[in-house]
């Protein structure tokens, strides 16, 4: 399937969940965004999501079948949820994002990274919807495994907990241009398929592994809004309220990165 197949396929999955998303919690102290209230997404629907996801992204023939839109509509059914605008610049909404201060338990399983696919897409499965958020060592220990060191891994962490409050499952609402971002770093759909597989994008080290390439191996933020070049510059010119408002928000997170 070509890559613009596979968008394609996202596309029929968004237009059928609508504004369903998981609620991330609000942290006042970094967040300009307004939290909302929800009911939360269950397991098994957003293990339905990724099994509907990787149906439609293996469905070559362009229909998506009455068995596919009849498990994406489950996703509505215990209370569907707006998250809090994505603060993801690779997406079309940069605003800055409602994110957790993260969990105080450690989440287990994730001492080391997934050593096959499997594992991975099993990981994906069972953190995507969830306000599950690692702690700052553990996200630093993913981070780190995945290729970031020194100053990129600060910088990576602090981005990651801006993003998504180092929640994994984070799903952002859906963009102006009908779009999602997904993960750790809010990754978003426009992505997956070349930097990130769709079945793995909220397995941690999956996501993180993406954010290493996109960044040119954690030199490079520019796609966050860090920095004064590329994406982050066009921003600055054409939207510097909310340029302001995204790095603001990462400098309060940079400055708690655990030593």
């Amino acid at each position: 399937m070509s890559y613009a197949d596979a968008l394609a396929r996202i596309s029929q999955i968004q237009s059928l969940i609508g504004t369903t998303s998981v609620q991330r919690t609000a942290a006042p102290s970094t967040s300009t965004a307004p939290s909302t209230s929800s009911t939360a997404v269950t397991s098994s629907d957003t293990t339905a999501f990724q099994s509907a996801l990787n149906a439609a992204l293996s469905n070559a023939n362009g229909n998506t079948s009455s068995a596919l839109k009849d498990a994406l509509k489950n996703l509505g059914k215990n209370g569907a949820a707006t998250s809090a605008p994505s603060s993801s610049s690779t997406s079309a909404d940069p605003s800055p994002s409602t994110s957790s201060t993260g969990s105080t338990t450690s989440v287990t399983g994730l001492a080391n990274a997934p050593t096959t696919r499997a594992e991975a897409i099993a990981r994906s499965q069972e953190f995507a919807g969830k306000a599950t958020a690692l702690t700052a060592q553990q996200l630093k220990g993913v981070l780190a495994r995945q290729g970031f060191s020194g100053e990129g891994l600060h910088v990576a962490w602090a981005l990651a907990m801006r993003e998504s409050g180092g929640q994994p499952g984070a799903i952002g609402r859906v963009n102006s241009n009908g779009t999602r971002d997904h993960g750790l770093f809010q990754v978003n759909d426009i992505h997956l398929g070349r930097s990130l597989d769709p079945s793995v994008m909220y397995d941690p080290d999956s996501n993180a592994a993406a954010a290493f390439k996109m960044s040119s191996r954690g030199t490079n933020f520019s796609a966050w809004a860090i920095g004064t070049s590329g994406w982050a510059g066009h921003l600055m010119r054409t939207m510097p309220t909310t340029y302001a408002q995204l790095n603001a928000a990462y400098q309060k997170w940079y400055d708690r990165y655990p030593g």
